[in-house]
């Protein structure tokens, strides 16, 4: 009883693994013929000025990724179609959207067309000057897109903003929280709270992303600056105003596609420019002023999730990191503030890991 029950069960998982990896087959019927065998020969056409005249649409087939898909390369699908359109009697079968696989769509090739009866004795097609018959024929597709669909019908449309190619080029802007993380053990009273607010502030960045429209990857330029409390805050430390800002600039590949009809992941992996700068300025003359500086090769890892709420237009959210070690301070009229940093000044290195939390803008174009 025992093999009996192990067999069905392996038999059901075997058919379930079929049917999750065969993409799924959607028609819309107008008109039937005689189905013709599977040996028969259905011509395939790419672009609509090839059809012959005499064409005759039968409906519409679309054969898409049914989320579980494994096989589906361009020449299988189009064999699903044909198959269909040879079962309502056609021998024509013409491609009206063809989308590639992408990482965050389908991995298979995903096609929509109309099924035509076409006379074999038929070669001519429809002429530019034919204005009647491509009329004619316009409408006849134009009146299966109007054919209301079944209440388990879903249309190629609706499935293919799950899965569209890659994005093109975008511009971004954002704002938002950042915090350098690092360790304030050690520091009491008024030097920790003065830690902590230059360690918390706030964060913008410019982003230009390059991407192909046929590529999930691209290469993103970034312009980023954080600065201590808001713009303009000053914290006093030891007699000192302070205020911290570091720039980068980083060059990013990055990796951006659709997981739902208006909603766009991405990540970004680079390196670049990195600087820090902790402007000082006596409380008691604003006159004497210094700094203490340092520029580093720094590496960028981030996440985003962008709303396009329009073809040009959307908004973000991103979560990143940046990280760089300034082997060597600058210090233009300042001393570190203990002795013994001061006599090991030349050997200070400062460590920045930044955390950033921002929202913003985007163009896409």
């Amino acid at each position: 009883m025992k093999k009996v029950n192990v067999s069905i069960v392996v038999i059901v998982l075997v058919c379930l693994c079929c049917v999750s990896c065969s993409p799924k087959v959607m028609t819309t019927v107008l008109k039937t013929y005689p189905a013709l065998p599977d040996t028969a020969y259905v011509a395939v056409y790419e672009d609509s000025n090839n059809v012959p005249a005499s064409a005759e649409p039968l409906g519409k087939v679309s054969v898409v990724d049914n989320m579980f898909s494994t096989r589906g390369s361009y020449q299988q699908v189009v064999n699903m179609a044909t198959a269909k359109t040879r079962a309502v009697g056609g021998n024509g079968f013409l491609i009206t959207k063809h989308i590639l696989p992408s990482a965050f769509g389908s991995s298979i090739h995903q096609i929509s067309g109309t099924m035509l009866r076409i006379n074999p004795l038929d070669t001519a097609v429809v002429s530019d000057g034919d204005t009647a018959r491509r009329a004619q024929y316009a409408a006849d597709i134009d009146r299966m897109a109007d054919t209301p669909r079944k209440p388990n019908y879903v249309t190629y449309s609706d499935t293919s903003s799950y899965n569209r190619p890659a994005l093109g080029n975008t511009v971004a802007v954002n704002i938002g929280y950042g915090t350098i993380i690092g360790s304030t053990a050690g520091l009491q009273g008024a030097e920790r709270e003065a830690a902590r607010k230059l360690f918390n502030g706030t964060n913008w960045d410019v982003r230009f992303i390059l991407q192909s429209k046929r590529r999930l990857g691209g290469v993103g330029f970034i312009y980023s600056q954080y600065c201590s409390g808001l713009p303009g805050d000053k914290v006093i430390n030891r007699n000192t105003y302070n205020s911290v800002i570091i720039r980068s600039f980083m060059v990013d590949w990055v990796f951006r596609g659709h997981f739902a009809p208006k909603w766009i992941f991405a990540s970004y992996l680079g390196a670049g420019y990195m600087g820090f700068r902790n402007n000082l300025e006596s409380i008691y003359d604003t006159n004497s002023r210094g700094s203490i500086s340092g520029a580093t090769l720094g590496f960028h890892l981030g996440v985003g999730v962008d709303y396009r709420f329009s073809k040009h237009f959307g908004i973000g959210a991103d979560l990143s990191v940046l990280n760089g070690k300034i082997m060597k301070l600058n210090y233009d009229n300042a001393v570190p503030n203990d002795l013994e940093a001061l006599k090991n000044k030349d050997n200070l290195n400062l460590n920045i890991l930044r955390l950033n939390i921002t929202t913003g803008v985007r163009y896409y174009f």
